[in-house]
């Protein structure tokens, strides 16, 4: 393996570590290196900036199962909220859960009173 080969082993070694969480001096030990050459990798452009594009990439992965992991949160609930075969109980609290949201950016109706004419309209 070439000198530069090896050195994007190891930078791509530390990269990997410092994206786990690791510290500093576990992603120079992961990369085979002393943690002023990892310091030094850190204050370059280019280290600096893949490291950064990584987080990037990383932090989007993540939003987007989340935001998947909503919906199918919020298609579940729907799906009680509209079973006539579920218990009340579970359609109301299906409800609450959908409308919790909304109901915390503020409504003309009182939390409690949206409540009740829930459990009203579940009980018929």
């Amino acid at each position: 393996m070439s000198a530069n080969n090896s050195s994007k082993a190891n930078k791509d070694a530390a990269l990997h570590s410092l994206l786990a969480g690791g510290s500093q001096k576990e992603a120079a030990e992961a990369a085979g290196v002393n943690r002023r050459t990892l310091h030094r990798w850190l204050k370059d452009e280019k280290f600096a900036a893949q490291l950064e594009n990584l987080r990037d990439q990383r932090s989007a992965r993540v939003s987007n199962k989340i935001a998947d992991a909503q919906e199918t949160a919020v298609d579940t609930l729907k799906t009680i909220s509209s079973d006539p075969d579920q218990r009340g109980a579970d359609r109301i609290k299906a409800s609450q859960l959908l409308l919790e949201p909304i109901l915390a950016f503020g409504s003309s109706v009182p939390r409690t009173e949206f409540i009740a004419s829930m459990q009203d309209v579940t009980e018929e």
